[in-house]
């Protein structure tokens, strides 16, 4: 079994959703979270230039103050380790809080389209089914933001259980 976790209470409530079923079935569970390369830059810090103290000045005053600038603290290849560190205990926690120690394996992807992402993850791993929360957006807001849960529902060839926002 597959669960496809966004970061938040949707994939929160699909892992609760299939937690009295893994008691019963012994299923493995898998849970991915899908990371936007593009939402994942390097990371910087600041340092400072120092001015110029030439041997000619009568006070030895430097001729520029102190400048700022940016040193780089991460490129982009270890922020994106380090978020997949970071969601892989975030998994790890919420598998703790809702399926009470039964045995859950991390998954951390880098993708662009998170849907497609989840559908080929459940193909390399032998998935019969996939768990994803639904946010209930509808309208305008569904249109513009597109629904990851609804395309996969669209390209999965196992089914797929959908968690609603109402589901306690």
């Amino acid at each position: 079994m597959l669960v496809a976790n966004d970061g938040g209470p949707a994939g929160e409530k699909a892992l609760t959703a299939i937690a009295a079923w893994l008691q019963q079935t012994a299923a493995e569970v898998h849970v991915v979270h899908v990371l936007k390369p593009g939402a994942i830059h390097e990371t910087v810090r600041a340092g400072t230039l120092h001015g110029i103290t030439p041997a000619s000045t009568s006070t030895g005053t430097p001729l520029h103050a102190e400048e700022p600038f940016a040193i780089l603290a991460e490129d982009r290849s270890q922020a994106i380790e380090a978020a997949r560190t970071l969601a892989a205990a975030e998994i790890r926690a919420m598998a703790a809080r809702h399926v009470g120690g039964y045995p859950v394996t991390p998954h951390v992807v880098v993708g662009s389209e998170a849907a497609h992402e989840i559908v080929k993850l459940a193909s390399v791993i032998g998935a019969d089914l996939i768990a994803i929360g639904a946010h209930g957006r509808g309208g305008v807001s569904h249109a513009l933001l597109g629904s990851v849960a609804e395309a996969v529902v669209r390209e999965a060839a196992v089914p797929v259980l959908l968690v609603g926002p109402r589901v306690a």
